[in-house]
């Protein structure tokens, strides 16, 4: 079944972005790119959509790095996953995205020129997306430790965590349509600002 995320408060002050800006935390940046900071957080926040979605699998047949849910296989490549995965019962995926608003402003202002403030909003954008994601992962880790499950690390999934195929197959299973992310022909993730995960868990050993 494929569940929607309730509404989060995103967490995001203007150190997150001056840190993916390429700016140390401690640094104090200056005028204008400051004021600049400011301006795009509060703009960012008007002008992303968030939405998320996640769905659980039954995990079955697991073999080497590909396993079986939903009578598909799915081949992975990371190695820490693919070891902690053969030790799961069941996986969930999740998706989240801001939505394509905060992206065509973005190419709006690099269009005219704006350079700078195109860069920030997008560190904003990206700052957004990921406060989404930790949200999204904190939620779902909180609702499997009540119910008393073990649970895995948190993945990041990709076409180089997991190949076309995979990727494909995993938008399908999670309807990702849906919520408007789609894959492009390179399989990038369209709305950019979305990212995709996965948990595993196993029920808790009483002995």
């Amino acid at each position: 079944m494929i569940k929607e995320f309730p509404p989060f408060a995103l967490e995001l002050n203007e150190k997150d972005v001056q840190v993916l800006l390429g700016y140390p935390r401690y640094f104090i940046v200056e005028e204008p790119v400051q004021s600049y900071i400011k301006k795009e957080i509060l703009q960012g926040r008007k002008l992303i959509k968030p939405v998320g979605v996640y769905a659980f699998f039954t995990v079955k047949n697991s073999s080497g790095s590909t396993i079986t849910v939903n009578g598909k296989k799915l081949r992975f490549k990371d190695k820490k996953l693919i070891k902690e995965i053969k030790e799961v019962e069941k996986l969930v995926f999740f998706l989240v995205t801001l939505g394509d608003i905060l992206e065509k402003k973005v190419k709006k202002y690099f269009s005219t020129g704006e350079f700078e403030r195109g860069t920030i909003l997008d560190a904003v954008g990206t700052a957004f997306i990921k406060s989404f994601s930790e949200k999204a992962r904190n939620f779902l880790e909180e609702l499997l430790k009540k119910q008393g499950h073990i649970i895995t690390s948190c993945y990041s999934l990709d076409q180089v965590q997991c190949g076309s195929q995979t990727l494909k197959t995993i938008f399908e299973l999670c309807k990702a349509s849906k919520i408007g992310i789609f894959l492009t022909e390179g399989l990038m993730f369209k709305p950019r600002k979305s990212k995709l995960a996965v948990l595993g868990w196993r029920k808790q050993d009483l002995n």
